[in-house]
């Protein structure tokens, strides 16, 4: 080595000679996103420490060392590949001991041990390398010098394949939207036909448009820095727009991207989807609701995907998905939306998925002035706390759209199905006198209840909230005080919520907090991913006020069928299972 020691904004020469036998060795030379890939770090154990680094860097040759993807300290690699090993007994210990005690108890590294990717994360780069990093102090600092580098590893049409697919709903029941991401600039193109034409045959290709943003969009740190697990390039993403639709038909597309070097017959195309387009009126038909994802606990992507999997499955007749804030929490780490919209594909990708606002996507404390997307002119957002680490809405307001009736994807109404929807963005000012109240107030007006007998409406935060007293609390008197008296004025049969990360059903016609008053029906679904799981000492600050009937710690989601214009059925259903924890009907 010409230099001893190297930080991760350092180059390095190598000379082929060091005192570590080692190499990494990976298990395949090519590989497509979200396959399994594993490094074996072959060693005499001798040069090997707890503290060193791997290191993924895409595209292979990074100049900079501090742009990496993804990166594993020894102890933690070892950690993993022990740890099904060890019994249940010794596991709470093992977490405890130092690197040497760990290498001691496992038997040393064997002539290798093994860094298990089960999901190859997205990339949008062709090649990728790993390497490896020696720790070293130089007086209480830590300083790594780079040791090795493994082979080069191509990742299959990682800028050309499309990922992320979801539809959305325009106004209009002859239109669909849909929505992917490429890594490479070009035209976006959907392929469909009707399901009852032969593939290909009648095939028709409709082009649309692509916009991106940068760090320099975002309002403040971290979403606005350019390193590991912060702001991640998202790519190109492309809206294609479907229009001349006959509602309740089946249609089959796939996706891609025609970029200068290509053709139709050299596009990289999705597998092929079938969505069915549903109209304004038609009952029965279901849908399903849920907030407050980001990854199940404990479960990973992968497996958080064949979850979805299993509930596309299940609900095979359910039209849409209504997704009402606090979505990939992604938080500033912007590879994190690339993941959560995989892992929610399946279901997404067959049925319009319409999105709400959350205080994970929107809030921020200043830079607002100059980057917020909804049009508000304040560095800080309405709650003043940073709950999107800086995002404040961009990722959020370039990944979808709205229906085209309201202010964008912040707040806005559709009609589909016997059921005006509305969806309203609890971050944004709701008091009379602004513009939110006053386009809510004119939607309502416009409603007709003969065409849509039934009005949903859907807030990321609650009016009527779980604990008593607390900030969350104060916020929903403030929605209830601004704006409850249109609920009852125009009869929402309901509203639908997140925020609280557990499930509430209250009394039927709650108005001003009493049961049977001529209001509205309200329930918090903030199960979708992170479920609370209080203290009893917390538990017992669970309201006990009159209007609340059930109250349960599960993950699910809500099922809404819409059985004629005088009848609708809620449901609240098990991720995991087909088991109902709750359920009532709702009468006009």
């Amino acid at each position: 080595r010409r230099k001893r020691r190297v930080l991760y904004d350092n180059t390095v020469a190598l000379n082929a000679a060091t005192h570590c036998n080692a190499l990494l060795k990976l298990d395949k030379a090519e590989i497509s996103h979200h396959r399994s890939l594993r490094l074996s770090v072959l060693d005499d154990a001798e040069c090997i420490d707890g503290g060193d680094m791997v290191a993924l860097y895409c595209p292979a040759g990074e100049p900079n060392h501090k742009k990496f993807k993804d990166a594993n300290t020894i102890r933690h690699i070892r950690y993993d590949s022990r740890m099904s090993a060890l019994s249940r007994e010794y596991q709470e210990h093992y977490d405890n001991d130092d690197d040497n005690d760990i290498t001691r108890r496992t038997g040393g590294v064997d002539g290798g041990l093994d860094w298990f990717i089960p999901s190859f994360p997205i990339v949008r780069e062709s090649t990728c390398e790993f390497r490896y990093w020696k720790r070293d102090f130089i007086a209480d600092s830590q300083v790594f010098t780079l040791l090795f580098r493994s082979e080069t590893i191509v990742i299959k049409d990682a800028e050309v394949i499309p990922t992320g697919l979801h539809l959305s709903l325009t106004n209009s029941s002859s239109e669909m939207r849909v929505h992917f991401t490429t890594g490479v600039e070009g035209t976006p193109v959907v392929a469909y036909h009707a399901a009852t034409d032969e593939e290909g045959e009648k095939e028709t290709l409709v082009y649309g448009i692509s916009t991106t943003y940068y760090a320099s969009d975002m309002c403040q740190a971290p979403a606005n820095v350019e390193e590991p697990g912060k702001f991640t390039p998202p790519g190109q993403l492309h809206t294609v727009l479907l229009s001349n639709l006959t509602p309740n038909t089946s249609y089959h597309y796939r996706v891609g991207v025609m970029t200068e070097q290509s053709t139709s017959d050299g596009i990289v195309w999705s597998p092929s989807y079938t969505f069915i387009p549903t109209s304004r009126t038609s009952t029965p038909h279901s849908f399903i609701l849920y907030s407050d994802q980001g990854i199940f606990p404990k479960r990973g992507w992968n497996v958080g995907r064949s979850v979805f999997e299993k509930v596309a499955r299940r609900e095979a007749n359910a039209t849409s998905v209504h997704h009402i804030g606090d979505l990939s929490y992604a938080d500033g780490a912007g590879h994190v939306w690339d993941e959560w919209l995989y892992m929610v594909e399946p279901l997404v990708a067959t049925r319009p998925l319409m999105v709400g606002l959350g205080n994970h996507e929107y809030d921020h404390t200043k830079g607002g002035t100059e980057h917020d997307p909804s049009g508000v002119t304040t560095a800080a957002g309405l709650y003043r706390n940073n709950a999107s680490n800086g995002e404040c809405g961009v990722p959020y307001a370039k990944r979808f759209s709205g229906s085209g009736n309201g202010h964008g994807p912040f707040w806005y109404s559709y009609d589909r199905g016997g059921v005006h929807t509305v969806v309203i963005s609890s971050q944004h000012d709701f008091r009379p006198h602004t513009p939110q109240y006053y386009w809510f107030k004119r939607d309502m007006k416009a409603v007709n209840r003969d065409l849509t007998p039934w009005i949903i409406v859907e807030s990321h935060a609650p009016f009527y909230n779980t604990i008593d007293g607390n900030k969350d609390d104060m916020n929903g008197m403030e929605m209830r005080k601004s704006m409850e008296h249109l609920l009852k004025r125009f009869k929402v049969d309901l509203l639908v919520s997140g925020h609280n990360h557990i499930y509430l059903r209250t009394c039927k016609g709650l108005y001003d907090g009493v049961c049977n008053a001529g209001g509205t029906l309200h329930i918090i679904i903030g199960t979708g991913g992170v479920v609370d799981k209080p203290s009893p000492l917390h538990e017992q600050k669970y309201t006990k006020k009159k209007w609340k009937e059930v109250l349960l710690r599960e993950s699910g989601y809500g099922r809404v069928t819409v059985v004629n214009e005088t009848a609708m059925h809620w449901e609240f259903v098990s991720f995991d299972n087909d088991e109902v924890f709750d359920d009532v009907w709702i009468n006009r």
